[in-house]
């Protein structure tokens, strides 16, 4: 209290910057890094393009080795130009993500600052939103986007709230410099998150300035976010205009033969946050925490979003105590971000929300709302760490963090047991699968209640743990509160002791859910780690896929989840690969054909997909198939019956529509080559003959000779996509038709003739221009703005 008016800020200047490296000090101090799934799989799936890019100098902007082709800039955005994060990755990536982490806390510090409160209020505010176990868990996954995406919102809403405030230029500048650099790391779903935030915040404030007449300051302040936000989106146009295109044809498309146009229902609400398991806000194991031991409604999970047990503490006294209008934005934007994290479990408003409220169909994973949640509630909690503490609010604060305690006991003990609903069936399908024997047999049903019999207890003790250890850190707190109220104790020190328990709570928490296992040594490249995983079957399939053309036969790698892994396509052209947004009809296809018929499995459309090769585990008996190849306990069939890159159908039948497509793909398509079914009202010829042969195949330009007496239909083995694909003959344009569901055909003449594939989006080179422009412009704002700001007193 004595100190300087720059000395506390100082002290917790210094504090920010040592709490990443307690919090991971295996990548600051020991010289490891994170071995991140995501990371993995994005650069397996990158390695055609770093090629492609080394070879030509020019940056590929459609990819051929996953998913049978798909556009470039939905696995690696490439098309960025050098700004501010830039420096950050560049800096930070020998320690990452240190940097990246110092950024979100000294964010949040500067935020809370910002509504008035102490230096420590705003650093124990900071820790909350920087060190949620959310953040250690997404780091160690690799979810690199939404962590940066993250990391730049405080800042961004130092800006809006700058604008709010009157402070124009400086807060423009500010604004459209965060909101570009949040924008630029690439993750919708956490912008659509925060844009409610923001919504929330501009509609309570303007409709206090309307009742007090000052109509013109609203709208004045609302061009000025509109100007900010259109300049943010200005500089990314290149990359949300390339995903704005893409998302119509993507599964957030929705699908025609379903009549969606969003993701699918149940797909989306798949990872609902349980009812009860809201409770882990406050006490973060109560349902096992992550891995195996967990137990809640999801799927699984690695780990819950947690609060922090003295940030929780001092939300409930705010619920107590007396709240004001900034308490009221916060606490309904964080409400509002808890219902929707229910998902499936709270209907009434989120099934209402899917259907009619634009973008909400277009995300998954409801219980990732809480990220949005955890960010609001901390606000209100820091004012009220700030505030006096009195007796009534604190001990209300205090009975009610009891009262948490108490309903998550008996949440986990009522009637639950500790076993995941539907698990222990489950569970002997999985040990069946495993050991090839009947889910019936006597031993699979002995080997799961084994497998519950350990983690019930482990769960059990894991959820009595944290409950005390909850009761434990906010009765220290309201102990150290009290001492203050008693004048025992002096506040400063009682709020430093807070500070420090707070940051040993988080971190320790936090740690939970980064396994030893996730680092690695730092030398490691990624790509050096997929090159030293190299098997003898991927150098094997890698060799034999090739052809003389100049294109790569397909492997369809069913023995290791083909369509969750990437990493196969790191060594050759996968006809599976790892992405939340696969092409839609790709989608449909795997959903509704790929998988049915005598064999289990369509052979016609591995033929016409040019699937030389199948890996599984063992040597199945499967039409037109020949085991070829045993290595590391996995077999390799071939496909003696697998079409070239392009041909001539013998016969073509039309049809009105995918839906119609599907149904004769699944019922008359058992050979590509005799007959192609096409998506078109025109008449079309055909018949047997003729040669085709592939000149050129890249990234973004196929050429095809063909010769033939007469008129024919000429089919492409490569993913249908209308959004920047053409096609001329001889020069001349044509049409590109979808084909067999999937792919690509197009009306050639009789004839000799050049049949050329282009990929050239329309859009690239105008927003590549907007995007200049627009950085300019911004930083231009940001010079005016300090220039303004240094001359007032």
């Amino acid at each position: 209290m004595n100190l300087s008016s720059l000395k506390p800020h100082a002290a917790a200047l210094l504090f920010i910057v040592l709490v990443p490296a307690f919090l991971l000090p295996e990548t600051t101090f020991q010289g490891l890094r994170l071995a991140q799934h995501d990371i993995l799989q994005w650069r397996a799936a990158a390695e055609e393009l770093r090629n492609g890019h080394a070879a030509t100098g020019e940056q590929p902007l459609w990819a051929h080795n996953m998913f049978g082709g798909m556009p470039a800039y939905v696995i690696s955005n490439v098309m960025h130009l050098p700004s501010v994060d830039t420096a950050l990755h560049t800096i930070g990536a020998v320690i990452y993500p240190y940097l990246y982490l110092l950024t979100l806390l000294l964010g949040a510090y500067v935020f809370l600052l910002g509504f008035g409160v102490s230096p420590t209020a705003a650093l124990l505010g900071a820790l909350g939103i920087g060190l949620t176990t959310y953040i250690p868990i997404i780091i160690g996954a690799g979810h690199n986007t939404k962590f940066h995406a993250y990391a730049f919102i405080p800042w961004m809403l130092i800006g809006f709230r700058m604008v709010l405030k009157d402070r124009y230029l400086a807060g423009l500048a500010v604004f459209a410099l965060f909101f570009s650099l949040h924008l630029r790391a690439g993750h919708p779903q956490v912008t659509y998150y925060f844009l409610f935030l923001m919504g929330i915040w501009w509609l309570v404030e303007s409709i206090a300035d309307v009742r007090t007449g000052n109509t013109k300051t609203v709208a004045i302040r609302t061009g000025i976010l509109a100007a900010g936000a259109l300049l943010a989106l200005m500089t990314v146009v290149p990359q949300y205009g390339a995903l704005s295109e893409y998302s119509p044809y993507s599964i957030r498309g929705g699908s025609p033969l379903a009549g969606t146009t969003g993701l699918d229902q149940d797909y989306a609400f798949v990872w609902s946050q349980g009812r009860a398991e809201l409770l882990t806000l406050f006490v973060p194991n109560l349902f096992g925490g992550g891995g195996a031991l967990y137990w809640g409604p999801k799927p699984m999970t690695s780990g819950p979003h947690y609060l922090g047990a003295l940030t929780a503490l001092f939300f409930l006294i705010a619920l107590m105590g007396r709240k004001d209008r900034t308490d009221a934005i916060f606490l309904s934007a964080g409400t509002l971000g808890l219902l929707f994290s229910l998902g499936n479990h709270f209907p009434l408003l989120n099934e209402a929300m899917f259907a009619w409220f634009p973008g909400f169909d277009k995300f998954r994973t409801p219980e990732m709302w809480l990220m949005l949640t955890v960010f609001a509630w901390t606000v209100p909690a820091a004012r009220a760490f700030d505030r006096e503490w009195s007796f009534k609010p604190v001990w209300f604060g205090g009975a009610a963090a009891v009262g948490v305690a108490l309903i998550g006991w008996m949440a986990v003990s009522s009637g639950a047991g500790f076993e995941k609903a539907g698990e222990r069936m489950e569970l002997m399908r999985q040990i069946a699968r495993e050991n090839n024997v009947s889910a019936d047999d006597p031993r699979v049903r002995q080997a799961a209640a084994q497998f519950l019999a350990t983690s019930k207890p482990a769960r059990e003790d894991a959820a009595k743990t944290d409950l005390l250890r909850f009761l434990i850190l906010t009765g220290g707190a309201l102990g150290l509160m009290t001492a203050v109220m008693r004048k025992s104790v002096k506040r400063e020190h009682a709020g430093m002791l807070l500070v420090l328990i707070s940051a040993y709570d988080l971190i320790s928490a936090g740690r939970r859910y980064i396994p030893e296992s996730a680092f690695q040594p730092r030398g490691a490249d990624v790509a050096e780690v997929l090159r030293a995983q190299t098997r003898g079957i991927d150098r094997w399939l890698a060799e034999r896929t090739k052809t003389d053309e100049g294109w790569n036969h397909r492997v369809l790698p069913l023995a290791e989840n083909p369509f969750n892994n990437a990493v196969p396509s790191f060594h050759y052209a996968s006809l599976g690969g790892y992405s939340g947004a696969k092409l839609r009809n790709f989608q449909d296809v795997v959903d509704h054909a790929l998988f049915s018929g005598a064999a289990g499995i369509h052979t016609g459309i591995l033929n016409m997909m040019n699937v030389k090769y199948l890996t599984y585990n063992a040597p199945i008996p499967l039409p037109g198939f020949a085991t070829v190849h045993e290595s590391e306990g996995l077999y390799v069939l071939e496909n003696t019956a697998v079409l070239p890159k392009a041909w001539f159908a013998d016969s073509v039948m039309t049809v009105d529509g995918p839906v119609a497509a599907m149904e004769a793909v699944k019922s008359s398509l058992g050979d590509a080559r005799s007959l192609a079914i096409v998506q078109t009202d025109a008449a079309l010829a055909s018949g047997p003959g003729g040669s085709v042969s592939i000149a050129g195949y890249g990234a973004h330009r196929i050429v095809v000779r063909t010769d033939r007496d007469t008129d024919g239909f000429l089919v492409l083995g490569e993913i249908f996509y209308p959004a920047g694909w053409r096609a001329s003959v001889n020069g001349t344009e044509t049409d590109i038709l979808p084909t067999n569901y999937l792919l690509r055909g197009v009306a050639v003449p009789a004839g000799q003739h050049e049949v050329v594939f282009t990929f050239e989006p329309a859009w690239l080179g105008p927003a590549k221009a907007a995007s200049m422009a627009a950085h300019l412009i911004i930083l231009g704002l940001l010079i005016g703005g300090a220039v303004v700001t240094s001359r007032k007193p």
